[in-house]
């Protein structure tokens, strides 16, 4: 093991000796020195007389350096408070996360199923054996009610505009039980308004906790991120709904708990307001999942063990199997029925973008169980970080070559003729 990386102890154990080292300094060494030398200038004051200039360039030289003194203390303090909690989150696990060297470290692999089979990669683009199957069994052109046509009118969508861009709208969606929070954000296309006879699919996108929906508005832009792709003639436009799946922060991992059941809420009562109130296209190459951190968990979830109404999943720095927070263990963590591996082992049809890193400790090891039981016809494609893929920046990044994927790889999300 190599002393000194980012998150290993001994960097920590540095900071902190460091830091206690300048506190003692600053507030034993420093006035030590200063009393004894204000015992020397003052004798030599005695005998030369009070000097004015002489007593303030003393004051100055005494100033100076308790206010850097303060300030090393102080920047100590949060360096090793930095390092000690980014060991535990591991959003830098390298020297080149923090100072952003990774850019030309990215590496895009086909594992399992059809992809690795057949050689397929994501750089050639070419389609999936589901997508080219629901090619062939397109549904019928969907019949849309008034309320669907003219969402202007609809009371449902509050706020919504005559916008010839994208809008986001937030609407609540009830049902989730008394702990719940049904605060929902809806991003709308820019022809939503005005193709009143139009279908969309849908990206069912799942924040991280602590979070909110307001991340993928706020800091992921993913309506921009999203539009870059559009622009390009890479897929075509989608319905962004991102709802709310910690209420409260409550850590529920995506699951039925007390108070709150989001993993019927969002197969039933969340899928079908959207269906209610929105233009959507229905199949399940049509919906996708997206979520970043926990909300990784709850793409992969979500996509593996419901895969009759999801046909896809985008896993950002996610995991494979519950990781509770402490205190708020609602089921046994080794239940076979979320270990995405064991689940996995039956071939569900499903298609996983996974943005991982080497360095993602817990979660690189809970995906590299998974990705061993993959199988057909279930396909992962693999977009790796040379170091911690666990930081806004590498999920913002992500975004673009995790769209372009999604518009190769689901008929649904394929460009517009």
């Amino acid at each position: 093991m190599r002393f000194f990386e980012l998150v290993d102890n001994s960097t920590l154990a540095a900071s902190i000796i460091l830091f206690i080292a300048a506190l003692l300094w600053t507030t034993i060494g420093l006035p030590t020195v200063w009393k004894k030398y204000l015992k020397v200038k003052e004798e030599v004051n005695n005998e030369r007389g009070h000097d004015i200039v002489s007593l303030l360039r003393w004051i100055g030289v005494k100033f100076v350096p308790h206010l850097l003194s303060v300030l090393l203390c102080c920047v100590l303090a949060v360096w090793s408070a930095f390092v000690g909690f980014n060991r535990s989150t591991l959003w830098y696990a390298t020297w080149d996360d923090l100072f952003g060297q990774l850019d030309q470290q990215v590496q895009v692999q086909d594992i399992g199923g059809d992809a690795a089979r057949n050689g397929k990669t994501a750089a050639k683009g070419e389609g999936s054996a589901s997508s080219e199957k629901s090619e062939k069994t397109k549904p019928a052109k969907p019949k849309f009610t008034d309320l669907q046509r003219n969402p202007l009118n609809n009371p449902a969508l509050a706020g919504i505009q005559d916008a010839t861009q994208g809008q986001w709208i937030k609407v609540n969606i009830d049902g989730q039980g008394q702990g719940g929070d049904g605060t929902t954000y809806i991003h709308l296309p820019a022809s939503y308004t005005a193709s009143p006879e139009r279908a969309y699919p849908v990206i069912v996108a799942f924040q991280g906790v602590p979070g909110s929906p307001a991340g993928f508005t706020e800091i992921m832009h993913t309506a921009e991120k999203y539009q870059q792709v559009v622009d390009k003639g890479e897929m075509s436009e989608a319905i962004i709904v991102a709802p709310t799946v910690f209420p409260r922060n409550l850590d529920t991992e995506c699951r039925d708990v007390p108070g709150a059941s989001i993993e019927t809420w969002v197969t039933t009562t969340m899928r079908t307001w959207v269906q209610t109130n929105l233009r959507t296209q229905d199949s399940r190459d049509s919906w996708v999942t997206d979520g970043y951190s926990a909300g990784g968990w709850c793409a992969a979830m979500f996509a593996m063990k419901h895969n009759d109404m999801f046909g896809g999943g985008i896993v950002r720095s996610g995991y494979f199997a519950p990781q509770y927070t402490k205190g708020v263990v609602w089921d046994d963590p080794n239940n076979p029925a979320y270990v995405l591996s064991e689940v996995a082992k039956g071939g569900p049809d499903s298609k996983l973008f996974v943005v991982v890193g080497k360095k993602d400790g817990d979660k690189r090891a809970s995906y590299d169980t998974f990705k061993q039981s993959v199988k057909a016809p279930t396909t992962v494609t693999e977009f790796e970080v040379g170091g911690s893929s666990h930081r806004w920046d590498v999920w913002v990044d992500s975004q673009p070559p995790s769209y372009t994927w999604l518009g190769k790889t689901l008929a649904g999300f394929a460009p517009k003729k």
